[in-house]
């Protein structure tokens, strides 16, 4: 009787998450919009409460929830940012035949393996997360017609380890007053170092590009210009900036070299926030 009424319990829950239509609890797997989805990526101690904010990548992937334990499933994969043509495939999946442009970064994919409800009666959901960071060394030879370092190939170092997000599950009324539409919901994962091996120095050694919500790029004769004024494309959107510590300013771009862990301050865990909008069904 208390196994069917935990079943039931974690039903009810589940059915909660179906809102104004947009439903996350429905039948069949959705797509992550990548366009609006992020995660942000923190170290943190668990004695003194302090936070950095290291970063903001993208998110893709897909969510199944059909009232059913049995077959709900979260796959993510969080890349930099500006790289998902070159790291996706179409079904917004990691593709094995390209790399980022860039020298230094980190790709995760989270594969869910289980669907319950904790003690707060929020929605636990467990699988392994693999960390992937990827390096191209830099070949410096000066010459006279030193034009640039000519890079390495790239060399990967995978980690796999279970991690378990914890999903709000917001009330129609509570996505109104955090201006969230019903089809997004927010998640988080708490990982400590000891239990996952080489997480600190693959994040702070990589690259994460500036996100650009809802970015748009014209090209200048697209609004009346023409090809002698031409100085780029012309980009607009709504940037979502990491808040870090008090640090120098930093600088953005391809050789970006990343956080100075110098200033880092003491840490013993890493947090990941996502927030996911889910594509809606025509």
């Amino acid at each position: 009787m208390l196994r069917y009424m935990g079943k039931v319990a974690l039903i009810s829950i589940l059915a909660c998450l179906s809102v104004s239509g947009a439903a996350w609890a429905q039948n069949g797997e959705s797509r992550i919009d990548s366009r609006y989805s992020t995660a942000s990526l923190s170290l943190a101690s668990s004695t003194s409460g302090t936070s950095w904010n290291i970063g903001i990548a993208k998110v893709s992937g897909t969510v199944a929830l059909d009232n059913d334990p049995d077959k709900d499933a979260v796959n993510l994969v969080i890349y930099p940012a500006g790289e998902g043509s070159r790291v996706l495939n179409p079904s917004g999946g990691i593709r094995e035949d390209s790399f980022a442009q860039l020298y230094r970064y980190t790709l995760m994919v989270f594969r869910s393996s289980g669907v319950t409800q904790n003690r707060d009666g929020k929605l636990a959901v467990t699988g392994d997360l693999s960390v992937t960071y990827i390096k191209r060394e830099a070949n410096i030879v000066w010459s006279n017609a030193y034009s640039g370092p000519d890079y390495s190939d790239p060399t990967a170092q995978t980690t796999t380890r279970p991690v378990t997000f914890v999903f709000e599950a917001p009330t129609q009324a509570t996505a109104a007053m955090r201006n969230q539409a019903p089809n997004e919901r927010s998640a988080l994962a708490t990982v400590s170092f000891p239990n996952f091996p080489g997480l600190r120095s693959a994040w702070l050694d990589s690259v994460w590009p500036l996100v650009v919500e809802d970015q748009r790029c014209e090209m200048p004769w697209s609004r009346g210009g023409s090809f002698k004024d031409y100085s780029g494309a012309v980009c607009t959107g709504t940037p979502i900036l990491p808040t870090p510590l008090t640090q120098p300013p930093q600088r953005f771009g391809i050789d970006y070299p990343g956080p100075n862990e110098l200033t880092a301050p003491a840490n013993n865990e890493a947090t990941i926030l996502i927030h996911l909008r889910l594509e809606r069904r025509r």
